[in-house]
């Protein structure tokens, strides 16, 4: 039996598995080092918490994404053999890499394979806290992995705008949601409501969406993550912005103030962007007191610009609150590329505060 790991080599597997687990691009995992990859014990606790499903604690990626895994840390192993008696690969990780191939089209390296993109366009991706603790908090969703579902919804994966918001939110912004009422817009697979919900103590959590498709996905991954019942503090609901939604909205109909209301990667659309904005006003004109958390990735200025704009038209200062993006090579968790700017915007009524905590 191998021995145990030294923390050290533990904290590099476990790292290595959340990046797995998440569906990193295989090109950008950090694996460990090749002393440490090389170690018996060290590939043993690979197989066991990453490829052997009987004792994974997590749902299974797609064989595609972990042959590409096993074969980037196969690479490794292989270059980094010294003595091919002393430094042996696992039988077990060599024997699951070709139960892998034998289950795999033969056309695997054509990334165009119709059966291949078939095959890895939904799945199951964990996403693991940004915390160094080796039973740091989870939550798994079914989602997505294109940029467009049939349709055209862009909510059936979780985008880089709301891994940046959830960091933030994890840490530095805990007390804006813990015992507190929060309302998400554009919320898409539910990632931001389901960690307010499971992991930051909220009161009670709406996660709200124009499409029903992406509603439904929602309820799915609430189910999923173990939060369904009225008793679990959070619901679902279609809301299209610029439609007043009385009955979810107005105070005298719901149970809830809300205290916050966010939105990840909601700003990408120019035309949708008045309506989104009116949605904001009505909402803050209707819960005194809240504050709104905007994260958007800027991938075109003069969409930004028009979000500054309708904002200032409709009574809002808005305040970047520039919340780093972490270097990639120190992210533990909620992992998201840093090549793409993503901003975090305090959104307030002209006249009032735009503190983010207040007495």
């Amino acid at each position: 039996m191998p021995n145990p790991l030294e923390p050290g080599a533990a904290w590099q597997i476990d790292r290595l598995r959340r990046q797995f687990f998440q569906l990193v691009d295989p090109k950008e995992l950090a694996a460990p080092p090749t002393e440490i990859l090389k170690l018996p014990e060290a590939q043993a606790e690979i197989y066991a918490t990453m490829f052997n499903e009987a004792t994974c604690s997590f749902p299974s990626p797609g064989k595609h994404y972990k042959w590409r895994v096993l074969k980037k840390i196969f690479n490794l192993l292989e270059q980094s053999v010294n003595d091919p008696e002393e430094d042996e690969i696992s039988n077990d990780l060599s024997n699951y890499l070709g139960e892998l191939l034998s289950q795999l089209p033969t056309d695997l390296e054509n990334p165009c394979s119709g059966r291949l993109t078939e095959a890895i366009k939904c799945g199951y991706v964990t996403y693991t806290a940004p915390s160094f603790s080796l039973s740091a908090p989870t939550l798994t969703l079914y989602e997505g992995r294109s940029l467009l579902a049939s349709g055209g919804d862009t909510g059936l994966r979780t985008w880089e705008a709301a891994l940046l918001l959830g960091t933030y939110l994890f840490t530095e912004g805990r007390e804006l949601v813990h015992r507190k009422s929060v309302l998400e817009l554009g919320a898409g697979t539910g990632f931001l409501s389901i960690l307010c919900a499971k992991h930051l103590g909220s009161f009670h959590v709406m996660a709200t969406d124009g499409s029903q498709k992406c509603v439904n996905e929602i309820d799915a991954n609430i189910y999923l993550n173990s939060l369904e019942g009225d008793l679990q503090g959070i619901s679902s609901a279609v809301l299209q912005w610029g439609h007043l939604d009385e009955e979810l909205l107005l105070p005298q109909e719901v149970k809830y103030q809300y205290d916050l209301v966010i939105g990840a990667d909601v700003t990408y659309d120019g035309e949708a962007i008045p309506y989104l904005v009116s949605t904001l006003r009505y909402v803050s004109e209707r819960f005194e007191n809240t504050k709104i958390l905007i994260a958007a990735t800027v991938r075109n200025k003069h969409t930004l610009g028009i979000f500054s704009n309708a904002c200032d038209r409709e009574g809002f200062n808005i305040k970047d609150l520039d919340v780093k993006l972490p270097l990639e090579d120190e992210q533990v968790g909620f992992f998201l590329p840093t090549s793409t700017s993503i901003k975090i915007f305090l959104i307030t009524r002209k006249n009032t505060t735009d503190e983010l905590y207040t007495a």
